[in-house]
This record gives C-alpha cells, structure tokens and sequence, in this order.
C-alpha cells in the first residue's frame, strides 16, 4: 500500500523528507549559529554606466573621500570604492550581464539610506552638483529627511536629526 502525507503528497515524498532530516540529525559538519561566521561589513556597489563621472559627482556632491580604484589589465577602471562619513560604498562599472545600472533597469532597485549631520545643506551641495530632488526635505517623526536622485539613477534617502526627532 502507497503511503501519503496528510496533504495528499506521494510516498516518494515522504520518504525524501525522512532521508533529508535523518542526514541533518545525523550529520557532525552541520554547524549551528554560534558557530557559523559572522559578518564584520557590507559595502553595497552601486552599478553605473561611467565610473569616472560618478567618481567625480560623488565626491562633489557628497563630499566623498579615501577613493579606492580597481583597474583590470587593459587598464580599465572597473570597480572605486569611498568613504561618506563611517561608511564605504563602491562603485562598479555596468558590464550588462550581472552588473544593471538603474538606467538599464528603468529605475534604482534600492534605495540608499544615508544618515548625515544636516540634511537641508547635504541636499542642496547635491543639487548644486547634479542630482535630483524627489522629496523635497521635510519635517518627520525620525527625524529630517529627503530624496533625491542622483546623474547615475541612485535613488538616496537623505536624513538627520534621527536621535532628536520629536
């Protein structure tokens, strides 16, 4: 006689699931949580088309520092990273297989959230140096916040004051 799950399931199920828990019991190389790896950072790369012009408006617009660039063997700029405030983003060239910029995409997948000291004058200097503003700053409960996007397709989400929100 076939068996089967309550569900309706064939026996061949059944019997997959059983030899799939019986190998997890019974397995040494399984490691738990507090013993897995943990993370220490993530550095999101953010795709464009034309790595140069990005480095130029984020430093510009952002006041970015501490430019890392990664070149491969023609000579091609591939990959720059930096530094806003505590934080490192990268930058990478589009290359239309893995790496979409939000141009290629018809938008910006996900938005940055980046905390500064003043919001109104962080977006204004953006502004002034290309992006554009999608939300006007305005007052919330967490705080001052904005968005905009920047010449590349980036979509920021600009906020201060998230310790003295009302």
């Amino acid at each position: 006689m076939k068996r089967a799950s309550s569900d309706g399931r064939p026996a061949n199920y059944i019997r997959r699931r059983e030899q799939v828990s019986e190998r997890r019991s019974d397995s040494d190389n399984v490691r738990g949580p507090a013993e897995m790896t943990r993370a220490i950072g993530a550095v999101p790369a953010l795709v464009v088309l034309d790595i140069e012009a990005s480095i130029r408006f984020y430093e510009s617009a952002f006041a970015a520092t501490d430019f890392e660039r990664h070149y491969i063997p023609d000579g091609s700029l591939v990959y720059a990273s930096f530094m806003l405030g505590n934080a490192r983003i990268g930058v990478t060239v589009e290359d239309g297989r893995w790496n979409r910029s939000p141009h290629s995409l018809g938008g910006s997948p996900v938005p940055i959230d980046l905390e500064v000291d003043d919001a109104d004058a962080f977006i204004d200097q953006a502004r002034n140096a290309g992006a554009e503003i999608l939300i006007a700053v305005a007052d919330h409960a967490y705080g001052r916040s904005g968005r905009i996007v920047d010449p590349f397709g980036h979509v920021w989400i600009i906020t201060s004051n998230r310790s003295e929100a009302r």
